[in-house]
This record gives C-alpha cells, sequence and structure tokens, in this order.
C-alpha cells in the first residue's frame, strides 16, 4: 500500500517539476501562480507532501490541466 502511495506522489511530483521546466518557470514563479508558497512547490515536487483532492483540483485548473480520478 505505501509504495501505491508514493508512486501516486511521485507522478503528481513529476507531472507539476515537468510542468514547471518546460515553462521555465522558479519555484517562486509557479508558486505566484498557483497562489501558493515556493515551500509548497518545492514539497510538492520532492514528493514530501500530500496533497488533498481539492488541492489537486486546485492546482490542475491554474495550469490548464483536466483532474482525472479514477476507482476500480
Amino acid at each position: 500500500e505505501r509504495f501505491e502511495l508514493d508512486d501516486l506522489l511521485y507522478n503528481i511530483s513529476m507531472k507539476i517539476f515537468d510542468y514547471r521546466m518546460e515553462n521555465k518557470l522558479s519555484q517562486t514563479e509557479l508558486a505566484k501562480k498557483l497562489g501558493i508558497t515556493q515551500v509548497m512547490v518545492s514539497k510538492l515536487e520532492s514528493g514530501q507532501y500530500n496533497p488533498s483532492v481539492e488541492q489537486l483540483w486546485k492546482i490542475s485548473k491554474k495550469l490548464g490541466w483536466k483532474l482525472n480520478i479514477s476507482i476500480d
């Protein structure tokens, strides 16, 4: 179970990191775009933070992504 959660957090962190790199943004610039702190961006990118569904939804909207959640 822990491995599955770690894998999910890793995927989220890489998606956010890749977006920042592709758009040539600093963590501070991305934080401003998302309305969060640079420290929070760092935690999200490192997988040290487990965001709520609401937080993921807000991040997705601000980055122009569609959030899909599947429970099988």
